[in-house]
């Protein structure tokens, strides 16, 4: 049925032990596949219809302003950047109920974005066109807004001497795919955590010090 849908099924180890199977389905349908149309009814299908998706107002919906009324713009805000559409979208889907997430497909977009409206965590790809995760974190360094922003790498390269290179000098994590979601989560948590924290701090010392 996945194979149906041009759609893939990986298995990982689970923390703790066990299996993670991931199934990815495309939003939208393979070539040639037939769809039918959103004015079509099918009477046996107990009224639901199918409707094709836009992937691009989906992305477009991601990166959309917030409501500052809405519960969830208190939450702290993830910037993912990969270059891979079905890659992102599963990263972002994996955050999203614990975060707000935004998504660019390159270091240059992103850098945009990050530099209008610093976030909480940075989620790159190392390999991109353009603009590698390498070089946008090295641009972001530069920048004073930018400079104290946790960076999780996640990238296909297992490069040891690349992984400790940049855990020593730029970024704060590193993982390595394919990944579990269970993992992304739990380190992402533990960098927001300890990114919330210091801002904190770093507020407290500054309200002494207007004192």
């Amino acid at each position: 049925m996945v194979d149906l849908h041009d759609g893939t099924i990986t298995v990982t180890d689970a923390p703790g032990g066990g299996a993670v199977f991931q199934v990815e389905i495309p939003l939208r349908a393979p070539a040639n596949a037939f769809v039918r149309a959103d004015h079509e009814h099918d009477e046996h299908d107990g009224g639901q219809r199918a409707t094709a998706v836009d992937t691009g107002a989906a992305s477009r919906a991601l990166l959309a302003d917030r409501d500052p009324s809405d519960p969830r713009s208190e939450l702290p805000l993830a910037l993912i950047v990969e270059d891979h559409p079905d890659m992102r979208r599963f990263i972002v889907e994996t955050l999203r109920d614990e975060l707000r997430v935004v998504a660019a497909a390159d270091g240059h977009e992103a850098l945009r974005m990050a530099s209008a409206d610093p976030p909480d965590l940075i989620v790159t790809d190392l390999m991109m066109p353009q603009m590698t995760g390498e070089q946008l974190v090295r641009e972001m360094r530069a920048q004073p807004s930018l400079e104290h922003v946790p960076v999780l790498i996640v990238s296909a390269r297992a490069d040891d001497e690349l992984r400790l290179g940049l855990l020593a000098s730029s970024v704060q994590d590193y993982v390595t795919k394919p990944f579990s979601a269970h993992e992304l989560r739990a380190r992402v948590r533990n960098l927001v955590t300890t990114k919330r924290a210091r801002d904190a701090l770093q507020r407290e010392l500054a309200s002494h010090d207007d004192d």
